[in-house]
């Protein structure tokens, strides 16, 4: 057993229709942390802060991903929701 990271996307719409499963904006969204990443900072780097999710992808230690996505809608609220996770590991 090691320890995991974690990314969360959230995708949502009013219409069931219209929300579709999308994996290029969930990732694009993580990857886009990238400029607030200041790489030159990279080798003292301990996680966290503004580019979370792109430092999780990028982690070195990393071996194994794994990504899964479920779509749901919450009784009473009209918005249908896509939610993505991608899980990495040893971190």
């Amino acid at each position: 057993r090691f320890t995991t990271g974690q990314n969360l996307f959230l995708s949502s719409s009013s219409s069931p229709n219209a929300i579709s499963t999308n994996w290029k904006s969930a990732i694009q969204s993580w990857l886009d942390e990238g400029i607030l990443f200041d790489f030159s900072e990279i080798d003292k780097f301990n996680g966290g802060g503004e580019a979370g999710h792109l430092t999780q992808m990028i982690w070195a230690a990393s071996k194994y991903v794994g990504c899964g996505r479920a779509k749901f809608k919450i009784r009473g609220d009209p918005t249908y929701r896509i939610i993505y996770t991608c899980n990495y590991g040893p971190v």
